[in-house]
Order: structure tokens, then sequence, then C-alpha cells
């Protein structure tokens, strides 16, 4: 994982560079969308197109594929996410029937905003960012009776490193509580000096590689050295 991270910060950061122009056209410019329109771009690795135009549950949708997109854009190149669109033809086809356009939109925010709290810098990183994908959601003329929309959503890029999701990753506080570590957080632990390392090794590990290992399930100083009682307490708090 951190040489990934070292060729982040060591690449060239590209902003807000369309890397797809025609994509990027698309998204940039206030042009009406047609039903059935054709597009003369597809997909690519800065491009991911889906459908979903006979998707009832297009919300629950969103939030399975999006964080994923999200992070694998965000940690590569950036790039563009258009749901209404099919794949294979290149068709607009619209999604989102029987909702608003301002409902679509709020919904996809907020998505978007969960992401944001995912993205994290390096303690080492120089240019602190602020990262958070960009939404608009356009309605496609020439539709039926019931509304249809393009979704674009546009991904930059992010210094550091954006997270699909949330580490399965738990701490102990002071009065013995078990709780969910946050992706910042989990990202602190991950950047602990050696000598933090050492003393979590202890006698129980023969070298630093293992102790590296269970940084994932690593928790609060407090409990660094027993890990006995660690993996004690968050069975009988997890259920285990």
């Amino acid at each position: 994982m951190f040489h990934f991270l070292r060729r982040q910060t060591q690449e060239q950061d590209t902003g807000d560079e369309c890397l797809n122009g025609k994509a990027c056209q698309l998204y940039e410019e206030k042009l009406p969308v047609c039903l059935n329109q054709s597009l003369d771009f597809g997909e690519n690795e800065n491009v991911e197109m889906k459908s979903f135009s006979s998707v009832n549950k297009l919300l629950q949708r969103l939030r399975e594929h999006l964080p994923r997109y999200f992070s694998a854009f965000a940690n590569t190149r950036g790039g563009f996410y258009y749901a209404g669109i099919d794949d294979i033809s290149k068709t607009v086809l619209g999604c989102g029937q029987g909702m608003t356009l301002s409902e679509l939109k709020e919904k996809i925010q907020e998505i978007c905003d969960e992401a944001r709290g995912r993205a994290v810098h390096l303690n080492s990183c120089t240019s602190q960012n602020s990262w958070s994908p960009e939404v608009k959601v356009i309605q496609v003329t020439s539709a039926p009776e019931v509304p249809a929309y393009l979704i674009a959503i546009k991904i930059p890029r992010f210094c550091c490193a954006v997270f699909e999701k949330g580490p399965e990753s738990w701490e102990i506080d002071g009065d013995g509580e078990v709780s969910q570590l946050q992706c910042s957080d989990w990202f602190e632990k991950m950047q602990l000096q050696p000598s933090v390392l050492d003393k979590f090794r202890g006698d129980r590990f023969e070298n630093t590689a293992e102790v590296e290992l269970l940084l994932p399930i690593m928790i609060s100083d407090s409990f660094i050295g027993d890990t006995g009682e660690l993996s004690q307490r968050l069975n009988g708090n997890l259920g285990g």
C-alpha cells in the first residue's frame, strides 16, 4: 500500500485536467441530452458508464457502485462516471424515472459527501488538498411523460488515498469501550513509528513484518503489548 502512496505523491498532479476530452465535454457543456442520443465516446480507464434504465432501486445501486469508482478513479488519474447511458451502444437511455431532478441530485450528493470523509492524507503530504466528487443531473429531453435523467459525476484525482469503505478496524478507549475506527484514524495508525511497532511486538512476534500485518486490527496505545486482552474484548463486543 505504501508503495502505491509513494507513487501517488511522486506523480505529477493533473488536477482537473480533462483526461478524456469528449467525456469532459459532455460534463462541462450545458447542452441538451436527448433520449436515444448516440455518443461518440465510450468507456475507458477514465470513464465508466451504467444504464440503470430499468432499475427500480436506483439509489441502492448507486450506493453499491459509486464508492468503488470514487476510490479507483481518485487513486489513479481521476475520471467520469455516467449513469443513464448504455455502455455497449453508447446510447442515452436515462434513469431515475419517478424522481425529481433536485431529489436525485440531493441523494447522490449525500453519497459523495460520505466518500469525502474517506479521503485521507499521509503525514508527509505537503499539499493537503481537499477532495470531493462533483455531481450534475441532466434531464433527458424527448423522454416519455415520466422524466428521466443523465447522472454525470466528475471524480478528481486525489493526492493521497481515498477508501471505498470504512476499515474493519476497532479501538478501545480509556473506559474499555470498543468503537470502529474512522478512515483517518486508521490511516494515522498505519503510519506509526518503528518504536511503537517494536513496543507492540513484545515477545509475541518474531519480526516487524508480522506486526505490520496486524495493523488493520491494531487498536490503541493503552493495549499495545497485550494482544490477548485486546482479542478477548473485541470478540466479546462483536459477538465472537
